[in-house]
């Protein structure tokens, strides 16, 4: 895993216009702005603790995903933080995303030192459902 980088939209852009992970994801159709998103989470490592990055394969750096755990907003008592994971379909069930949300809970709870880790799913992403009861 890494930080985001201005230059990884497209990565993103092909990720989160996947329909089947747009279905899996979003209530509605994502085309997000990703440029200005990624320079305004790029630069709030620097206020917040948080982590929202890439994941990239050991061996070949080839693009896999996106991760993030976000704390609350700036002024507010930031005890727990929001977690997400989004993962190209030809790297589902191959045991990443449970390696990953392990790491992220492991990273939330130590570095971070938040007490709630909160996930918002919805209910016809059977996957990630499992994943979540299962870690």
């Amino acid at each position: 895993m890494r930080p985001l980088k201005p230059g990884d939209s497209d990565l993103l852009f092909d990720l989160y216009n996947d329909p089947e992970i747009q279905s899996l994801a979003f209530t509605e159709h994502a085309a997000p702005r990703l440029d200005k998103w990624i320079k305004e989470m790029a630069s709030s490592h620097e206020n917040f603790p948080e982590f929202v990055g890439l994941v990239e394969d050991k061996g070949t750096r080839a693009f896999i995903g996106h991760v993030s755990l976000v704390t609350a907003a700036a002024g507010t008592k930031r005890h727990e933080c929001s977690l997400s994971i989004a993962l190209k379909r030809e790297w589902w069930g191959k045991g990443i995303g449970t390696e990953i949300t392990r790491w992220l809970i492991n990273h939330a709870f130590g570095k971070l030192a938040v007490h709630r880790v909160r996930l918002k799913v919805l209910s016809n992403n059977d996957r990630a459902l499992a994943l979540y009861k299962r870690v």
